[in-house]
């Protein structure tokens, strides 16, 4: 895929950067801030830790319920760790504390700040608040009856929000369940968010080169699930894939609801079903009528598999936008969507490019199109009912797929493609047996990964191994093992090795820092 973009550093490496002379400091309901603060002497409250702590050290927060506004620190290069204990949930409960416009856990103007399984609950603000920082990681926590966000960034840059969990969230209908704002070099990763009051996700004002990915988002009724709107800034460089919303107002919906310019956004891979309206949206939301242009330009709209989505009014993926220009519409499934399957509602047809989608359902809506090099017919999913999308053999949107901007893995992380072409949808076809190999002879061993200087690939069954950069651009390959030093003009991110032993084929990530 051009113009694919990887974030400057994994969330799996964050652990080099700590100090190895750090100080462990613990806290617990049953401690005293007269302490010293080791596991034995632990303070009472969390503020103490975090008063007392520099980058390198380590908090660890004992089970109970701390009910505190906690303000963390740290201006220094080495990396401030706030943690539960080993197999406790430390629960911060934030009644009585007025945080309306910042959050229960404040991170405002700091640095290098690792957040780690935590949960909180009752602000009436937002529940983990993060401002003009730089290299925050807010990972494995969650949060409930927030009245803003549970999760939110600001103007900020090197944001990692991995694996939380988000509910009942915007009660008092202020900005959305997990909020990213102008922010740049982000990643949002495997965060679950649902039962909330507001959009499920939202990724805006400013925001630029980020990661939206394998997130679900559901029963957010209404409200959409993931949104992506310039506002009134240059937002861009944003790729949504390897999600899934269900039972919200709609999927991914883009905008520029101020004017700002939104451009070069990636969304593939996604599995987008039982929405009340819309799949996938390109839309002309905005209210203020002063604004008479929504530009949006440069979006991808790739390997999506959209079903079931509108309940009185509603279908797959939409365009309504006037002014959006190159609008690549491709691979799709679109399944029994109810009032259309891909339409582009009383716009200009020429800024689209619709070609090798699958439809199954078309309606005759007004503006509704097939496109070019498409299949009408029964996608043949699984099991429909379960929600089981993959395709089975036989289906007519195996090899159907054009190779143009198609990613080179699919929902599961298998390699396309497989087989004689590129599937429809976001999971490619793979018989059983051909992706997941449990015998050893069939297994890819990669040491060190994440890696700087150098890597170890081998098999035990002399396969042919080969690893793609995120374009899906060959690097390198050779039989049975690699030693990859890569090029210093190489740049760092994740690729792809792939292993074939006969028939199979087995792919894993590969991570590079410099």
């Amino acid at each position: 895929m051009k113009t694919k973009l990887f974030v400057f550093v994994s969330l799996f490496v964050i652990t080099a950067f700590t100090n190895l002379n750090c100080i462990d400091y613990y806290v617990s309901p049953s401690g005293d801030d007269n302490n010293t603060g080791t596991e034995l002497l632990p303070f009472k409250t969390i503020q103490k830790a975090a008063d007392v702590a520099v980058g390198g050290d380590n908090i660890y927060i004992k089970e109970g319920v701390y009910n505190e506004h906690v303000i963390l620190k740290n201006t220094k290069p080495d990396l401030l760790i706030i943690r539960s204990n080993p197999g406790d949930t430390a629960i911060i409960d934030g009644t009585g504390f007025d945080v309306y416009w910042s959050g229960i856990v404040d991170i405002v103007g700091q640095q290098n700040i690792h957040i780690e399984g935590l949960r909180v609950i009752n602000s009436n603000g937002t529940g983990f608040w993060c401002d003009s920082s730089r290299n925050i990681t807010i990972i494995a926590n969650s949060t409930y009856n927030t009245a803003s966000s549970g999760i939110a960034a600001w103007n900020s840059n090197s944001i990692i929000i991995y694996r939380n969990k988000i509910d009942n969230a915007c009660s008092n209908m202020s900005q959305e369940c997990l909020t990213v704002a102008g922010c740049d070099s982000f990643e949002t990763r495997d965060n679950s968010v649902s039962k909330c009051y507001k959009e499920g996700m939202c990724f805006k004002d400013g925001s630029r080169n980020g990661e939206v990915e394998r997130n679900i988002v559901y029963d957010v009724i209404n409200k959409l699930g993931i949104y992506v709107d310039a506002w009134d800034k240059h937002t861009f460089n944003i790729n949504v894939y390897n999600n899934v919303v269900h039972n919200c107002n709609s999927g991914v919906v883009l905008a520029s609801e101020m004017g700002g310019l939104l451009e070069n956004i990636w969304v593939y891979n996604n599995i987008l079903y039982d929405n009340k309206f819309l799949g996938i949206d390109v839309s002309y939301n905005g209210d203020d009528t002063t604004v008479k242009v929504h530009p949006i330009k440069d979006v991808y709209i790739i390997n999506n598999t959209v079903v079931n989505n509108g309940q009185e009014w509603g279908g797959g993926i939409a365009n309504s936008n006037r002014d959006a220009t190159n609008i690549i519409v491709r691979n799709n499934i679109c399944s029994n969507n109810l009032s259309f399957q891909i339409a582009h509602e009383g716009i200009n047809p020429s800024n689209m490019e619709i070609d090798h989608n699958l439809i199954w359902g078309f309606r005759d809506y007004p503006d509704e199109e097939r496109g070019t090099d498409y299949v009408e017919a029964d996608p043949m999913f699984t099991d429909t009912t379960a929600k089981n999308f993959h395709i089975i053999l036989g289906s007519p949107a195996i090899d159907a797929g054009s190779p143009t901007d198609a990613p080179i893995f699919d929902f599961e992380y298998n390699l396309r493609p497989y087989g004689n072409g590129f599937d429809i949808g976001a999971y490619e076809y793979y018989p059983i047996g051909a992706v997941e190999i449990e015998n050893d002879e069939t297994n890819i061993e990669i040491s060190p990964n994440p890696f700087s200087d150098f890597c170890v690939i081998k098999t035990e069954a002399f396969a042919d191994i080969e690893i793609f950069d995120s374009f899906g651009r060959s690097i390198i390959k050779a039989k049975g093992q690699i030693v990859w030093e890569p090029d210093f003009n190489l740049s760092e991110g994740v690729y792809f090795v792939s292993g074939r032993f006969n028939n199979k084929t087995l792919t894993k990530p590969l991570i590079f820092l410099k």
